[in-house]
This record gives structure tokens, C-alpha cells and sequence, in this order.
């Protein structure tokens, strides 16, 4: 907030907080909160205020992705889960995950693969790769 960025001080778990966050008229949310049980409340209480809204919460625990998606998320990551693979793959496959480490980077730059809709009108609807 001091460097210009909009930003809402409050607790994410109470609807006074994600209603000046503007909530209603929101397409997407993310929470991250330490706790599954405050991203699941929060996830149920977003999901309330807006029946649109695309969700996808943390999951600290494996069990605790059902229950989220339950409460409205759609999608549900584990930072443990992905850690704990990238370390295994590193462990198993180290040339190949140096590789893509490699090719996903360009200097200070990282590349990311992205998805592009090509609507049906298009000059390039229907043109294979």
C-alpha cells in the first residue's frame, strides 16, 4: 500500500474484509492462508458472495483438497505435493529436469508456455501447428 499497490488490510476470512475487496464483481480469488481449515472457510465464504468466481485455494494437507473443492474451489494446490515432487524428480531424473530448468529460462528471463483461444472465425481456425 505505501509503494501504490492496491491492497486491502483485513482478515480474508470475514466477509467485511472480501466485501471491500470487492468480491461481487471479482472473476478470480486466491487463497493461500497457513491454515486448511481458514481456506476452506474462506473458500465457502467467497463462493457465497459470488457464484462466478473462479477459486483456487492452498492445501496444506492431501485430504483437505476434497473438502475445498466441496466449498467452492475449483481448483486446489499443495505447495508440499509439488515440492516434494520436484524433489523426487530431481533425485530421479536429474539431467531431465535440468534440461527443462534450462529451456524454461532465458537469462533474467523465464519463459512460460500459455494457452491461446482461436476463436471460430478466425483466419487461423482449423490450421494445425
Amino acid at each position: 500500500m505505501e509503494r501504490g499497490i492496491n491492497a486491502i488490510h483485513g482478515d480474508a476470512t470475514q466477509e467485511d474484509t472480501l466485501k471491500k475487496a470487492h468480491i461481487n464483481k471479482a472473476k478470480g480469488f486466491v487463497t493461500s492462508l497457513p491454515a486448511d481449515a481458514a481456506n476452506v472457510f474462506t473458500v465457502l465464504t467467497a463462493r457465497q458472495m459470488n457464484e462466478k468466481l473462479y477459486i483456487v485455494s492452498r492445501a496444506i494437507e492431501s485430504r483437505t483438497q476434497e473438502k475445498l473443492k466441496k466449498a467452492g474451489a475449483n481448483n486446489t494446490i499443495s505447495p508440499n505435493e509439488i515440492g516434494g515432487t520436484r524433489m523426487a524428480a530431481v533425485m530421479l531424473r536429474p539431467t531431465v529436469i535440468s534440461f527443462l530448468d534450462i529451456i524454461t529460462r532465458a537469462g533474467e528471463v523465464v519463459l512460460d508456455l500459455e494457452d491461446v483461444l482461436i476463436g471460430e472465425k478466425s483466419e487461423l481456425a482449423g490450421i494445425n501447428l
